[in-house]
């Protein structure tokens, strides 16, 4: 059985492009013929493009003898192969993202064939929720994400001085605003790393720069490379993750994966990954104020929560969602 990923777009290197990779790779180990169909594109983020890229790559793949086609981008074109095993993956609740005076007609233009896809997968019960309401769809499966496990990271907090963590790209949605707010009140260090790909985020971001520039203890530093980000990460004494109606959160499940306690909102499918494992807050500054103050001050606290990340984290290995979706492609193919 040969195993296609189609991902018009995995230069961005977002959480989707980072899953395909992953799972790939894990498919790969586990012995099944898989390959990632990826295209160079200069156009910007477009669901209707990605649309026609991800036809075209998916009839290469078909050339090229591919069984089964996952769709991570562009998934409605899985229209278009109801012959054959196609899966369209939604890594989020795309639909709700369509906004705007032109939304409706843009939302219902994408709906209708994505109601007709074979078969619908999605990263968490919450975005399956969001996508099955939008597509009047109640057969829609769940295969969660995974992490790669690095649980040394928890014991290498900086010594020099304590301070809280938020990677994320810049978009309204992942609420770096809660953050300025929190720690506008705060005495603590906060560093947030990342950046943005869409140009109409651009103002977003120099406005996030704008206000921490004013900042003593805020830091930010954007477009960091991965080895940055890790050792960020492993030096953090807390991982923050204010981010709203999050379809599941690869970057707080890799701080989960470092033995790292958590403070988040709780929105979207956050608590479906955290559990009962860290600090949930409401959108009250002062609630995250309290928190952070009380895990900064109770280390063996910061330590208990610290193990409990990790245990959760060991639930989403990466092997066994390439196990879930070859599983599938088998039942299917």
């Amino acid at each position: 059985m040969k195993i296609a990923h189609i991902a018009p777009r995995l230069s961005f290197g977002g959480g989707t492009e980072r899953f395909v990779i992953e799972v790939d790779r894990a498919m790969r180990e586990l012995g099944a013929q898989s390959r990632i169909y990826s295209a160079t594109t200069s156009l910007k983020p477009d669901y209707l493009g990605d649309i026609a890229v991800s036809t075209r790559l998916a009839r290469k793949a078909v050339r090229e003898r591919c069984d089964v086609l996952f769709f991570h981008q562009g998934q409605e074109a899985a229209v278009f192969f109801r012959n054959r095993a196609a899966f369209s993956y939604y890594h989020e609740a795309k639909y709700d993202l369509v906004t705007g005076p032109s939304g409706s007609a843009y939302r219902t233009l994408l709906k209708q064939p994505a109601r007709r896809c074979p078969h619908i997968i999605c990263n968490s019960r919450y975005t399956a929720s969001r996508i099955g309401a939008v597509l009047d769809r109640d057969d829609i499966l769940v295969v969660y994400p995974g992490v790669t496990m690095h649980p040394e990271e928890s014991d290498r907090v900086s010594q020099d001085e304590a301070f809280c963590y938020y990677h994320s790209r810049f978009h309204p949605r992942k609420n770096h605003d809660l953050l300025l707010e929190v720690f506008s009140g705060l005495p603590y260090q906060l560093r947030m790393t990342g950046g943005t790909w869409d140009q109409k985020f651009g103002k977003y971001q120099q406005e996030v720069f704008r206000r921490a520039s004013g900042m003593f203890n805020l830091h930010v530093i954007p477009d960091i490379n991965e080895t940055m980000r890790k050792l960020f990460l492993a030096e953090a004494a807390l991982f923050l993750f204010p981010a709203r109606d999050e379809p599941f959160g690869l970057a707080l499940l890799e701080a989960m994966g470092s033995g790292k306690p958590i403070v988040a909102l709780n929105s979207g499918a956050t608590a479906e990954v955290l559990g009962d494992t860290g600090v949930l807050c409401s959108h009250s500054v002062q609630e995250w104020r309290r928190s952070i103050a009380l895990l900064l001050s109770d280390q063996e606290l910061r330590v208990s929560l610290g193990r409990k990340s990790l245990e959760r984290a060991r639930l989403f290995p990466w092997n066994k969602t390439a196990k879930e979706m070859i599983e599938l492609a088998d039942g299917w193919n």
